[in-house]
């Protein structure tokens, strides 16, 4: 009668033990998979704050860059010499965060072409300015170029937030 209680003590404390180890395991492969989401979380956030601070860098560039063609007075500059000296760190930083992502890559592609395009055409018509040709700068202005370049940043800056929205 002795052994047989032993047996069934030994078996309970068996089992006791299996199901132990059962909800140890499903905790930890719970913690391992809640470190990954939150980290996804995190980067997915980071995408979205550096989309959003090229967005308003290239706005400040625009917006300095007009005013300067507007009074002539180089003070204007300032903000858009602040802005172009910060999007190419914060367009790496984002193509850094979204190197996993074959999507997301190639709108990054996009948005640093189109960044290109509206930095050169801001910088080429400061330049016109500057050389007395401020009506050719007054032209490209009033063309709608760059409304359409703004435009066309922000519907890729939109895709990439979307993007990292679904994943």
């Amino acid at each position: 009668m002795l052994a047989t209680l032993q047996r069934r003590l030994l078996v309970i404390l068996s089992i006791g033990l299996v199901l132990t180890l059962g909800v140890v395991a499903y905790t930890c492969r719970a913690a391992l998979g809640y470190d990954r989401l939150n980290d996804q979380v995190q980067r997915t956030h980071e995408v979205k704050e550096e989309l959003s601070a090229v967005l308003r860098l290239t706005v400040d560039a625009e917006t300095g860059q007009r005013g300067y063609l507007i009074t002539d007075d180089p003070i204007y500059l300032q903000p858009y010499q602040v802005a172009t000296s910060q999007i190419e760190s914060r367009l790496a930083r984002l193509a850094s965060l979204t190197k996993n992502s074959a999507v997301q890559q190639k709108r990054m592609h996009e948005l640093q072409g189109l960044e290109q395009q509206e930095l050169a055409l801001l910088q080429s018509m400061i330049q016109l300015d500057q050389e007395g040709k401020d009506l050719e700068a007054g032209k490209i202005l009033l063309s709608g170029v760059a409304k359409q370049r703004m435009d066309e940043l922000r519907r890729v800056v939109a895709d990439m937030e979307m993007e990292e929205d679904r994943q």
